[in-house]
Formats: structure tokens, sequence, C-alpha cells
């Protein structure tokens, strides 16, 4: 068996694409996830029901308004695109798929709504923050995706 290296294994995505690299922490999974009394757990062959959120290791401005989404491996990726909705607690980010970022605490840096920016992150299941309680922010999209 050959291993690729880095740079064979990194993967140019088209916005829009059918295939992605999303993660879903173990955590998740063992927390048992029970909303409204009934447990979530996946299964073979199921149709899922989720939103995204993105976990920015860096952030800046983006060098153009493309969107552009470039694989790094496993689920982290580098993922220009628009802030599409800014609350004080977070934003949403449109490269193609939309994916939210929360804080708990208010941040020291929140982009502009409207603005283009460059995230290096991992991209993962939610672990429930948008079906608990971020649909609820006034005017904030819908992020579901099945």
């Amino acid at each position: 068996m050959t291993i690729p290296s880095r740079q064979e294994y990194q993967q140019q995505y088209v916005p829009g694409s059918n295939t992605w690299s999303i993660g879903l922490s173990p955590w998740i999974l063992a927390d048992g996830n029970h909303w409204n009394g009934t447990f979530f757990g996946f299964y073979k062959n199921q149709s899922a029901t989720f939103a995204l959120e993105i976990n920015p290791h860096s952030i800046k401005p983006a060098s153009s308004q493309d969107k552009q989404v470039v694989h790094q491996g496993n689920a982290i990726y580098t993922l220009t695109g628009e802030v599409i909705f800014v609350w004080e607690h977070g934003w949403i980010l449109d490269f193609g798929l939309q994916s939210y970022v929360y804080y708990r605490s208010k941040p020291s840096y929140l982009p502009e709504h409207r603005s283009f920016v460059t995230v290096e992150t991992y991209l993962g299941v939610d672990y429930c923050a948008y079906f608990l309680f971020l649909y609820k922010v006034p005017s904030i999209p819908q992020l579901i995706y099945q």
C-alpha cells in the first residue's frame, strides 16, 4: 500500500460538490444526544438531518470574492466564502455550503456582514447547538442538511 503525499492528498473542491469530508466528534455519539426525549443515533443506511459548524484555527480577509474550498485532509479545510449573517456570538460563512461559527462568550473579533474571509478550519456536524437554540436567533438562515 502506498501512502499519498500531503500534496497528492489535498483536493480542490468546487462549491456545490457532492463529496465532502465532514467530521463527527466521538463525544457527540458518546453523549447520547437526547433531544425531546428521543435518542438520535446513527444507523446504517440512515438519512440524517444535521447542521454544520466550523471551528476556525485562523481567519483573515479574503484576497478575492470567489468562494473556494481546499480539502487539507480528514475534516480540515481552507475555506473562502462570504459572511452572510453576524450576531453577537457568531457568524455564518457561505462557501458553497453554509456553516456557523459560535462562541459561548462574546468574541474579540467578528467579521463584517457581506465580507469575504478565508479560514483554516475543522468542518463538522453540529453537536446540537443549532437545533437547541441557534435556530431561534432572529433572522438566522436555515442551516439544515440531509
